[in-house]
């Protein structure tokens, strides 16, 4: 493998920095979380990039824009991922915000760095991953006790395609909506490729607005890599009394051009759900992904990137 690159911490303070408006910040700084999560996996050999990719808008938006946290409010808003697989993508996000030190940004799945699945024993996880279909149970619980302790934090949970297969997940529905669980907001990374393959050929999962609607729950669905569209169902589920669940409909490996499942057919294998890339798939991934940024830098007229 040629020399890795990753985006320094002066560079997340830079984009952070600008007065620009929220979309086109979110835009670049979702941009720089790629190229480190690129890094991270390759310089790990291992982990999962397409899942962490499709999600990684949507993560970038709600630290950027929609968890209320301290100092600013008294009141800690979560978010956490039930699939959990994905979480380079949120390592890269709490990292360029300041909230993990920069140096765990070289320890993906290394003792003593940051688990390849999230653990409660890192800084701002708040649950294991695990078993699949359980998140969802987890922050009813959570909303529970914060009723005992008169809190009024949301819960924001992320689940994947595969996950909604579990049972679980449709049973962890039930009683939110009599259990007024307005503070829930259900994220569905909606993919559409489960582990290696299409959904559709693993076993579909129908029609996902219906069937959460029918446990009365409020359902938005938008593209899960337009921020605006992503924001106004934000609203919209802020407005409504009772849980949410938001649709997005995302594109495996987004981001980089030929990791995304463009040209995959029926019973294909789609190849960037787990693992490192090769060289040359590196040398690729970086060089879209730093010529993104670069574009993005320059229309928000300040200098190109540097990296470390």
């Amino acid at each position: 493998m040629n020399e890795l690159k990753y985006v320094p911490k002066t560079e997340f303070e830079r984009v952070l920095a600008l007065s620009s408006d929220p979309i086109s910040r979110c835009e670049l700084f979702t941009t720089l979380c790629r190229i480190n999560t690129l890094y991270m996996i390759s310089f790990a050999g291992s982990g999962h990039l397409g899942s962490s990719y499709s999600s990684l808008d949507i993560v970038a938006w709600l630290y950027l824009n929609e968890l209320r946290r301290p100092p600013d409010t008294l009141v800690e808003d979560i978010f956490f991922s039930s699939k959990g697989h994905d979480v380079p993508g949120l390592y890269a996000v709490l990292i360029g915000l300041g909230l993990l030190p920069f140096s765990k940004l070289h320890t993906l799945r290394r003792l003593g760095g940051l688990p390849g699945h999230p653990d409660v024993s890192t800084p701002n996880m708040v649950v294991n991953s695990g078993s699949l279909g359980m998140g969802i149970s987890k922050a009813k619980g959570m909303l529970l006790a914060d009723r005992l302790d008169d809190q009024d934090r949301r819960i924001f949970v992320m689940t994947g395609d595969g996950e909604l297969q579990e049972g679980q997940i449709w049973e962890s529905l039930q009683g939110a909506a009599n259990a007024g669980m307005g503070a829930l907001t259900v994220i569905v990374d909606h993919n559409k490729i489960q582990s290696d393959h299409w959904i559709t050929d693993t076993s579909a999962l129908g029609a996902l607005e219906p069937r959460f609607e029918s446990f009365g729950w409020h359902v938005e669905r938008c593209d899960g890599h337009h921020n605006s569209a992503f924001a106004a169902c934000l609203k919209a589920c802020r407005q409504d009394p009772r849980p949410s669940a938001i649709i997005a409909d995302t594109v495996k490996g987004r981001g980089v051009g030929f990791m995304e499942p463009t040209n995959l057919d029926h019973f294909d294998f789609y190849r960037y759900h787990s693992g490192a890339p090769s060289a040359d798939e590196y040398e690729r991934a970086v060089c879209e992904l730093e010529t993104a940024a670069n574009a993005q830098l320059q229309a928000l007229g300040t200098s190109a990137l540097r990296f470390d």
